[in-house]
């Protein structure tokens, strides 16, 4: 790890080895201390994910000589900007071809990165692993609708666009619960306010239970600008929950129009609006499109079959 972060105190809790290289991600002698580490220890794959990490790995690999295998959650145009973006891209470019194999979470993903020096093969996809939820109460529908999301308050999230269609919806029976916390909360709050939609749309804040989020809602909504993969639109399908989402990203190979969910026509307020007024109204659909959802989520994102699919991938990238 390179650094004491909260994932390397729960691995240490749970019996695993962890090493901390270093607290500074500018710290570059972990280069040369990471690849020690490897040669000593006779570790035969290198695993890293996001900018920094991947990285350091890359160039441990160089140094070690142990394939480097890294993957990918998103489209890192919308994760950073300015001379982070900059940096990463250089990155990709000075040091992939040190990559022996990419995973990606969804085929979008995949899409975006074959081309050039990435040939088709290099990357897998193997969408992510999803835990059942056991024990979620049934909630009984009140005088208003509850749409819920859950995501970290940023700009991609599309948030402002859910807002925005609330405005649309003000004489609607429906209101709406956004659980995360980022940067953009504050934005989001004075649109809010602006748009005089205090009784319409709470921003509630973290939440680690998620039992407790799908049993405060009636309809899930995700209306990212972008989306890697869509964790929090899987938990929804394995709690049963009808759902909207927009035509972003990875959303439309998980979410079937009509089939397991509703796909806005477009990422506008006007189209989420629209999407919103079909379930509201129609509670024979929901049904039917939740426990659709369910069944393909119970199907396709299971955590035992991710675990045997990457594992898979690890193998065949270390020979």
């Amino acid at each position: 790890s390179l650094g004491d972060y909260e994932l390397a105190e729960s691995l240490k809790k749970e019996g695993f080895k962890v090493i901390v290289v270093s607290f500074k991600w500018y710290y570059y002698f972990s280069i040369f201390k990471l690849s020690k580490i490897i040669k000593d220890n006779g570790y035969q794959l290198i695993v890293s994910q996001v900018m920094v990490a991947n990285f350091y790995a890359r160039l441990a690999s160089l140094f070690s000589g142990v394939p480097s295998l890294v993957v990918i959650h998103s489209d890192h145009k919308y994760d950073y900007e300015g001379i982070k973006l900059l940096i990463y891209r250089l990155a990709e470019l000075v040091f992939g071809w040190q990559t022996k194999k990419y995973i990606t979470v969804s085929n979008h993903l995949k899409s975006k990165m074959v081309g050039g020096w990435i040939r088709p093969e290099k990357v897998s996809v193997v969408y992510n692993g999803v835990e059942d939820f056991k024990n979620i109460k049934e909630r009984k529908i009140g005088k208003k609708i509850v749409l819920g999301s859950a995501g970290r308050l940023h700009f991609t999230k599309g948030y402002h666009n859910l807002i925005e269609a609330m405005y649309l919806l003000r004489q609607e029976p429906v209101v709406v619960k956004i659980w995360g916390e980022g940067e953009e909360r504050k934005s989001l709050e004075v649109l809010i306010k602006k748009l005089g939609l205090a009784e319409k749309v709470e921003l509630v804040g973290h939440e680690k239970d998620l039992t407790k989020i799908y049993e405060e809602i009636d309809i899930y909504i995700q209306p990212s600008l972008s989306e890697g993969f869509g964790i929090a639109v899987v938990e929804a399908m394995l709690a049963q929950k009808p759902i909207i989402v927009t035509p972003s990203g990875s959303l439309t190979e998980i979410i079937k129009d009509g089939q397991t969910g509703v796909v806005t026509e477009g990422n506008n307020p006007e189209s989420i609006a629209a999407a919103i007024k079909t379930l509201i109204f129609d509670k024979k659909l929901c049904q039917r499109l939740s426990e659709s959802a369910r069944k393909e989520a119970l199907k396709k994102y299971q955590s035992k079959k991710w675990a045997e699919e990457i594992l898979k991938v690890f193998m065949e990238t270390a020979k």
